[in-house]
């Protein structure tokens, strides 16, 4: 179901990172995170890949594009986002 909240339209494109095919090629091009079609995202990869890096930039975007978000996290482990905790949207 689409969003109709005009300021989640208004940004409603997140870039993300840096898409690693293009930079290698020299093009500085974002991998852009659209949440009106895609409102979930899975990361996933192995051991020291950058995954808790990743989340953690994820989540200042969304703080910054969308102020009124509420995120859910589960970090099973009970390790990686400690930091989050005293966040007051946590």
């Amino acid at each position: 179901m689409p969003m109709k909240n005009s300021s989640f339209r208004a940004r409603a494109v997140v870039p993300l990172a840096y898409d690693a095919a293009m930079l290698e090629a020299g093009v500085k091009s974002y991998i852009n995170w659209r949440p009106e079609r895609q409102p979930m995202l899975l990361t996933t990869g192995g051991t020291s890949t950058g995954k808790t890096y990743f989340l953690s930039l994820l989540m200042s975007k969304i703080a910054t594009h969308f102020p009124d978000a509420t995120l859910f996290l589960c970090d099973y482990k009970n390790m990686d986002f400690r930091d989050f905790a005293d966040c007051p949207r946590h």
